[in-house]
């Protein structure tokens, strides 16, 4: 058995691993919002970034992605992480913050590779249908890929509140861990 303290230093171990390493199972998140219809959007994204002194986590997206505008509309969010080899679920909520065209964002989109760049010279949108098989980036040209900056949207979600769970064939376990004005306050919970 872990203590709360040993499973909160765990989480960010893990949530700092993530940010780093492509192998981590922590690299991958699902971020959920609510989109105008008030019903729930779950999509997979990178985790780039994990901050423990600021309790933030980091990803990256482009502007004109439904997600942006959902987050404008209401930026309670919330991520989940699982670990299938640990059989441990991270969820993290909390309310997100957009960056565009801010010296924050230019010196994360400095540090990019060319091919992460294209990812953000699409013609159109995520989400737009196309008449056959493709990501609408046939004809991009890595000497183009700057222009993709203005897309480039950086995200910080401020952790409010992280759900933990393992899952264990001798008995699930929970813990919550809130962030209060003087640090964090946890509890075990019912899994």
């Amino acid at each position: 058995m872990h203590t709360l303290e040993e499973i909160f230093e765990d989480i960010w171990q893990r949530l700092e691993k993530g940010a780093k390493s492509h192998s981590s199972a922590f690299h991958y998140m699902q971020v959920a919002t609510v989109d105008f219809q008030n019903k729930p959007k779950v999509r997979t994204v990178v985790l780039r970034g994990a901050t423990r002194e600021t309790c933030e986590l980091q990803f990256n997206t482009d502007g004109r992605a439904k997600k942006c505008d959902e987050i404008l509309k209401n930026n309670f969010v919330e991520v989940c992480l699982y670990d299938g080899e640990a059989h441990t679920q991270v969820r993290i909520s909390g309310t997100a913050v957009l960056e565009k065209n801010t010296e924050k964002a230019k010196k994360l989109w400095d540090k990019m590779r060319v091919d992460s760049k294209k990812c953000y010279c699409a013609a159109v949108p995520s989400g737009n249908l196309l008449e056959k098989e493709g990501d609408a980036l046939e004809d991009f040209k890595p000497e183009e890929a700057e222009a993709g900056f203005e897309n480039f949207v950086n995200c910080y979600l401020k952790i409010e509140k992280i759900d933990w769970l393992l899952l264990a064939h001798s008995g699930h376990r929970r813990a919550i861990f809130c962030k209060v004005e003087s640090g964090w306050e946890s509890s075990w919970a019912v899994p």
